[in-house]
Formats: C-alpha cells, sequence, structure tokens
C-alpha cells in the first residue's frame, strides 16, 4: 500500500501518518540521527548498525512520507529533516526519554566535518565508550 504523503491529509491523519512513521525503531534512529545534522548513507550505517538493504527501505518511507530529503554531494546521497513537526516531536520525545538518543549520535560531526576515513575507527571508538556507559 503507498504511503501518504503527511501533507496530503487531515490534521489527525497527518498527526497519525507521523506517528507511524517513527514507530518503528530503525526509522526512530535514523530520524533521531538526523536530528543532529545531514547524515550520508555511510554514516547512518555504520553509527546506527543498521544493515544497508534495511536502511534503504526505511530511508524510502522517510523519504516518500516527506519527513527527509537526500541531495547528492558527489558519490555521497546526504540526508537531511526538511519536515519541522519531524524535529519537534523528537526533541520532545528525548525530554521524556533522555536515552533516546545515543551519546555516539550526538558528538558525531555532521556530514563534511571530518575525514570519512576515520570514520570506521571513530564509530569503534564510540561503541567501545558506550558499552562502558552500560
Amino acid at each position: 500500500m503507498p504511503m501518504t504523503k503527511i501533507v496530503d491529509c487531515s490534521p489527525a491523519d497527518n498527526a497519525l501518518e507521523l506517528l507511524k512513521q517513527l514507530a518503528n525503531p530503525n526509522r526512530l534512529a535514523i530520524v533521531g540521527s538526523l536530528l543532529e545534522g545531514p547524515r550520508s548513507v555511510a554514516e547512518l550505517e555504520l553509527v546506527l548498525s543498521i544493515r544497508q538493504p534495511t536502511l534503504s527501505q526505511q530511508i524510502t518511507s522517510l523519504r516518500d512520507a516527506g519527513l527527509i530529503e537526500g541531495r547528492r554531494e558527489g558519490r555521497h546521497t546526504i540526508y537531511f529533516l526538511c519536515d519541522e513537526r519531524v524535529t519537534s516531536v523528537m526533541r520532545f520525545l528525548a525530554t521524556l526519554y533522555p536515552d533516546l538518543l545515543p551519546a555516539q549520535l550526538r558528538i558525531l560531526p555532521p556530514f563534511g566535518n571530518m575525514n570519512c576515513t576515520d570514520l570506521p575507527e571513530m564509530i569503534v571508538d564510540m561503541r567501545l565508550s558506550a558499552q562502558d556507559v552500560y
């Protein structure tokens, strides 16, 4: 069944569609990561530990719903939030659930502000430090 763009519905239907999109743990993680800034698919895959086929499927769902957009930068597609309602809802959820966004997402610099060759080592370091917290 095709996804209805969130802006094409009544206010109650808009809210329901937004919540349906956020009800999936992978989509919630993707949106949470994009809350901190634009990300490439490679960054999302490494940071969120979501396999590429699943990640692509969830990105397509979020894009079709009009919640995120992507732009090409060289060989990379960079995704970013394009609906202020998503930002508002995610920030609100983060106040209710402070651990909703893992610390490693908050410290990863936005796309283009780091050397991509350092990314795998950086992710390993972040995962190790996250394990120390638990």
